[in-house]
């Protein structure tokens, strides 16, 4: 939320021209053009790593354990969750702008 409310409002424009990444929907099973916006900056971490810091200083025990991550976890059997190749980001970004641009209907 903290890192949401920080970064809600950044600017979507690289050197003047915009520029869009393709992004897989799992909801709707669809590819879209999604804008990308520039770097995050995080100010908020020094006071929110000092407050995590000092809760485990003060706290009791220890947090360190192993974790192991299974081999047919689906984050090391594929690039991307869709079944089937992204079209190109140009075309995403076409199909996107002409969405609000087509005559309705009679």
């Amino acid at each position: 939320m903290l890192d949401h409310n920080n970064h809600l409002y950044r600017n979507m424009t690289w050197d003047g021209k915009l520029l869009f990444n393709r992004v897989y929907s799992k909801r709707s099973g669809n590819w879209r053009a999604e804008a990308v916006k520039e770097e995050k900056t995080f100010p908020h971490w020094t006071v929110l790593g000092a407050t995590v810091l000092r809760n485990r200083i003060d706290a009791d025990g220890t947090v360190v354990h192993p974790v192991t991550v299974s081999p047919s976890n689906l984050l090391n059997l594929a690039p991307n969750i869709a079944m089937r190749e992204p079209p190109s980001t140009s075309c995403l970004v076409e199909k996107e702008m002409s969405r609000f641009t087509r005559k309705p209907r009679v």
